[in-house]
């Protein structure tokens, strides 16, 4: 029996209606999975950095007052100083002890940079950024591709490690040194440098510091924060010179002759950017002192 032009026409659009519907059900599961398996990798990765917080080495104990910033720092390799807690089997972080922050870790430092190296061998210091919970272990690869999707223990991972421009020195001992990290969506990573200060009276007193493996710690002092692109000439100064260096950050207002630290993630604030995948938060620092 011959179907009417009728019967043709709601079959088709029933036919029509079920394939919509498979379709949308099929992108509402491919949805929620994707969702699901980033949240596990985001579970994984913040699970793996706080095992490895257990083995940081000790904070630079950093304190201010009238005339500007006073650093100190507990000793490499010895013990926390007087009045910081000891913690059982996790990290007393934040703590204070008077003006200064003061982290207390398991281990002790030279013990503790010993066992990193052993996970790592492109280990290079460790990175902590005062206000905020980036708290590190910073890795040099040879290339910048590297450690874009591998954490710090080589594992694959969508959140990466924070990872030191292959240009650079490793041991930071660079007119420009240049330091990546992601913006994850869990607040981790190099999230929190979009939420930094974004004139020099707000970022005044912000420090950074850095721990080498071979036991110097370094103290660096906010001066700068910028939303660019890709395109910025940060991204081509790493190799470049001291000359170079110093011409392009005096602009943004660096003390002569300072060794500049600069920190970069990718921004979800400016649409423009973001579209075109090319936006990026730069911050700033030069170096206070050596310990």
């Amino acid at each position: 029996m011959r179907l009417t032009r009728q019967k043709r026409k709601e079959r088709a659009e029933r036919f029509l209606f079920a394939s919509l519907f498979i379709l949308f059900a099929a992108a509402g599961i491919i949805a929620a999975v994707n969702i699901v398996f980033a949240r596990s990798n985001y579970t994984k990765a913040q699970t793996e950095y706080d095992e490895l917080r257990k083995l940081a080495p000790p904070a630079i104990s950093v304190a201010y007052d009238a005339s500007g910033l006073s650093a100190g720092s507990t000793p490499y390799g010895a013990a926390a100083a007087p009045g910081a807690s000891e913690a059982s089997g996790e990290l007393a972080q934040g703590e204070q002890q008077g003006n200064a922050r003061v982290v207390t870790p398991l281990k002790s430092g030279a013990e503790a940079q010993t066992e990193l190296l052993g996970i790592n061998p492109d280990y290079v210091g460790w990175l902590r950024v005062d206000g905020t919970a980036i708290d590190y272990p910073v890795v040099k690869g040879a290339d910048n591709d590297r450690y874009l999707n591998t954490t710090f223990t080589g594992e694959g991972n969508a959140s990466g490690a924070i990872f030191m421009d292959y240009r650079c020195s490793e041991d930071f001992d660079s007119a420009f040194a240049l330091v990546y990290g992601h913006n994850m969506r869990d607040g981790s990573m190099f999230a929190p440098l979009l939420n930094y200060p974004g004139n020099s009276r707000q970022t005044e007193n912000h420090t950074i510091s850095i721990l080498s493996p071979d036991g110097d710690a370094r103290v660096y002092s906010v001066f700068a924060v910028r939303t660019t692109d890709i395109h910025d000439t940060a991204f081509n100064l790493p190799g470049k010179g001291r000359e170079s260096a110093q011409r392009y950050s005096s602009e943004l207002g660096a003390p002569e002759n300072t060794d500049i630290l600069v920190l970069s993630t990718c921004t979800d604030r400016d649409d423009d950017l973001i579209e075109r995948g090319i936006g990026r938060v730069l911050v700033f620092a030069y170096a206070q002192r050596r310990l």
